[in-house]
């Protein structure tokens, strides 16, 4: 590969190294077969050969890193697999950590992925604090259902382990501790929970809000790339959310007897499935009852529709 740096470029090591090996680069492709991202993706600049040439311009007009250059380098797992097939023995390795360096040093990341690199650089080096997160990680319910009904025997129990603690928080020994903690994150001291009154804000002003949000979530949505029919469908499914709230309490505003609204978990009805096949048909059986079975069933349809049912064991 023919590259175009000044005598004064070349005079930096760093540069001189990233020179020698972009001229053994002989661009003949054989590195996008064994790439993952290349193979998923698609892209020629997710390839070793395209993220070479997006490195090899960065490089020789000295710029800054572009949004487009940092995603294509982002997304090199460094699992090297490029270089085990080059017949030219490149050392890609070398290059795209050179470009790693100029992105730290010359790039500023919006302040989420910033947040979520600090994040990462915390947790990852603490192996105490890191499996805390990877057990907390699991230990959602829904997924622990799902992924039970896909034939998973480890989130099957880690689902029953969760109903038996579930049960024993709501209605058994650990009940008093729940209770006294949920007593110190009450609303009461601020009035109840209606924001608006709290902050002292007209219905108009929070539509104008509303507004104003769902705007700026399209808008950030159309600018990651995401498409407008899967915009509108995220959109859609947002949606689902506030409906449905505003239909059961206008359903329950009707009723003749008064009806408490909850929003819907996999706690409660986690541990009133679980007393049900534990005490028989005398339990109650209500919507929480129904909910649990009715998520496992049609989770188990779907990976029998998508030939993704396989048994999973322990290890």
């Amino acid at each position: 590969m023919k590259t175009e740096f000044s005598l004064t470029q070349l005079a930096d090591p760093d540069i001189a190294e990233a020179d020698k090996i972009l001229r053994a680069c002989v661009h003949c492709g054989f590195c996008t077969a064994t790439c993952p991202t290349y193979v998923l993706l698609g892209d020629e600049l997710d390839s070793p050969r395209g993220r070479i040439y997006l490195i090899k311009q960065m490089l020789e007009k000295d710029q800054a890193p572009t949004p487009e250059v940092v995603k294509h380098i982002d997304r090199c797992l460094s699992c090297l697999a490029c270089m085990t097939t080059c017949p030219s023995g490149v050392h890609y390795m070398h290059l795209v950590d050179q470009a790693r360096v100029r992105v730290e040093r010359d790039y500023v990341r919006p302040p989420t992925e910033r947040l979520l690199r600090a994040v990462l650089a915390w947790v990852l080096p603490r192996p105490a604090l890191f499996r805390t997160g990877m057990i907390l990680a699991r230990g959602c319910a829904s997924r622990l259902l799902v992924l039970a009904a896909t034939g998973n025997l480890r989130a099957l129990m880690s689902g029953l382990v969760f109903a038996v603690v579930a049960q024993a928080s709501l209605h058994g020994f650990l009940s008093p501790a729940r209770e006294a903690i949920a007593a110190t994150l009450t609303t009461a001291s601020t009035g109840g929970n209606n924001l608006l009154d709290f902050l002292k804000l007209d219905i108009s002003v929070a539509f104008a809000l509303s507004a104003l949000a769902l705007a700026l979530a399209l808008g950030l949505s159309m600018w990651r790339g995401n498409g407008l029919w899967r915009t509108f469908a995220a959109l859609a499914v947002g949606l689902a959310i506030p409906l449905a709230w505003w239909f059961t309490g206008a359903m329950s505003g009707i009723a003749f007897t008064p009806v408490e609204m909850e929003a819907i978990t996999m706690t409660g009805p986690s541990a009133d499935t679980l007393m049900l096949f534990l005490n028989g048909p005398e339990s109650r059986i209500d919507y929480d009852v129904g909910l649990i079975p009715g998520v496992f069933a049609g989770a188990f349809l779907a990976a029998l529709i998508t030939r993704e049912l396989q048994l999973q064991g322990f290890e």
